[in-house]
């Protein structure tokens, strides 16, 4: 196989690499929404208590 062949092959893999990336992040981004909004129905049915930020900077 040529270098120019193996570049070729490279680039694909590179290509179907970004494509499982994306969708993966798409999955990911789908799934933290739909988590939020749980937590959020919890919260408001009182099942859920989450802890306040601090809002002076401290850990």
């Amino acid at each position: 196989m040529s270098l120019r062949d193996e570049l070729r092959v490279a680039r694909g893999i590179v290509d179907r690499s970004r494509d499982e990336i994306s969708a993966l992040q798409t999955l990911v981004d789908a799934h933290h929404r739909e988590h939020k909004a749980l937590c959020e129905m919890l919260e408001r049915k009182g099942v859920l208590h989450r802890k306040k930020q601090r809002t002076d900077g401290t850990a």
